[in-house]
């Protein structure tokens, strides 16, 4: 079995998402340190670069990490709901569009399950 590119990497209980993202010191190359394949391994939540808090959004997910991310978009879509609720007519077509995103991620990740 082959796998994708490099999509981050792994040190001392960490996940980063880029070799810049490694503490200093610390080289990709080095032997404390673990690469993430896309493709590689099943996940239970997107992992988050510990120094950026980028998400790596390339791995695989298990049914649970499926669960968590689409928890995760609806959570968002509430919060973006609550927040329409004080603002002017402009703004809220904005936010709700941003909602309607977070609803569609979390339907994608429910297919998945």
């Amino acid at each position: 079995m082959s796998f994708g590119e490099v999509i981050g990497y792994t040190f001392d209980g960490a996940v980063y998402c880029s070799a810049d993202c490694l503490p200093d010191g610390i080289e990709c190359m080095d032997d404390e340190v673990n690469v993430i394949l896309e493709g590689q391994g099943e996940w239970d939540y997107v992992p988050c670069c510990d120094c950026c808090g980028a998400l790596i959004e390339d791995v695989t997910l298990t049914i649970e990490g499926n669960r968590h991310e689409a928890q995760r978009h609806l959570e968002a879509a509430i919060t973006l709901w609550r927040t329409t609720e004080q603002l002017d007519n402009f703004v809220t077509r904005i936010i709700r569009s941003e909602l309607l995103e977070h609803l569609d991620q979390a339907h994608q990740y429910i297919e998945l399950m």
